[in-house]
């Protein structure tokens, strides 16, 4: 648990990096150089294959970096556990509404069909 400002918290990521320092190493790792200059330098090297694994691995770890930091400042969020809080509250309200219309509505449909009702069977 990490203590912050006097509160306790779970620290959802280790290595506490922001958003915007992921989407800058996502930035360096697409772009670091000119596009032109780079290609001129990875093919005199002839080491397209290798660098093309790694610059796909960094872009891939920055995006699901930047993807863990949004998704722990949106669950941290105060606002967001108030609206999932209130859409619970509907969907129960609504599951009891959908519960009784369709008991009020196959109340009336068993007998119409001669079926026999829950109560009517030993």
């Amino acid at each position: 648990m990490a203590h912050r400002n006097g509160s306790t918290g779970i620290d959802l990521n280790s290595n506490d990096s922001s958003f915007s320092d992921e989407i800058l190493t996502l930035a360096q790792c697409l772009m670091p150089e000119p596009p032109t200059a780079k290609v001129k330098r990875v093919i005199a090297e002839s080491w397209i294959d290798r660098q093309v694994h790694e610059i796909a691995w960094t872009a891939y770890d920055t995006v699901v970096g930047a993807t863990n930091d949004v998704t722990n400042r949106l669950f941290t969020s105060p606002a967001v556990g108030n609206v999932l809080g209130d859409a619970i509250d509907v969907v129960l309200r609504w599951q009891r509404f959908n519960a009784v219309v369709a008991g009020a509505f196959f109340a009336a449909l068993w007998p119409a069909a001669g079926l026999p009702a829950a109560t009517e069977q030993a």
